[in-house]
């Protein structure tokens, strides 16, 4: 069972534990061209595990270089022409860019917003892995829809994702060790604590 920060020194506890998560961000900031964020627990009400783990989020602060723009629109098309319906329209999308594998590099969320790629359940989201040579395809998940959270929580070494999907809420997505869920509408519903220690990356 996770133990709860105990009411007598939680609040010195928590201050401690941001105090060094401070530091490690900071560094990972430099090594990485991003900005870190921490996520602010309730006093009392945060887990030691969450508080820990949440010091991992890293969301990338810069926009994408030329390079980076045209590397993952033609990671987009590349999988949509060949994909299991083909596309070669160049549709619109969101994206954000986090590391979600742990290896330093920027991977990338994308959320395809054109008619073909979206209906009434939501729209279809692709994961790509940042690699030297530009994103690989991992992952693509139907009926999605915003707000996308990413949890400090990891599954097959991938950050877990929380993602809403129309009838039943925000949803958790793990990583099974290849790929995401391809359904958000059969996946179990957040917690309001999961939630909590989750951080918005496509509003």
């Amino acid at each position: 069972n996770e133990a709860l920060l105990p009411a007598a020194w939680g609040k010195d506890a928590a201050d401690s534990l941001r105090s060094r998560a401070a530091i490690i961000m900071e560094r990972r900031s430099r090594a990485l061209g991003v900005r870190c964020t921490q996520p602010t627990p309730s006093q009392h009400g945060a887990t030691m595990r969450l508080l820990v783990a949440a010091i991992a989020i890293c969301v990338v602060a810069r926009p994408l270089s030329a390079q980076d723009t045209l590397a993952l629109r033609s990671a987009v098309d590349r999988y949509l022409e060949t994909g299991p319906s083909p596309d070669s329209s160049q549709p619109p999308f969101q994206h954000a860019l986090t590391d979600l594998n742990g290896d330093g590099r920027p991977d990338a969320i994308v959320l395809l917003t054109s008619s073909a790629w979206c209906g009434s359940g939501g729209c279809t989201m692709l994961i790509f892995r940042g690699t030297r040579r530009g994103f690989v395809h991992v992952s693509s998940s139907t009926i999605t829809n915003t707000p996308v959270r990413i949890s400090p929580e990891r599954k097959a070494g991938w950050h877990t994702l929380i993602v809403y999907a129309n009838g039943v809420g925000n949803v958790v997505l793990r990583f099974d060790g290849r790929r995401y869920p391809l359904n958000p509408s059969m996946q179990p519903t957040a917690t309001n604590a999961q939630i909590a220690a989750s951080r918005v990356v496509l509003p």
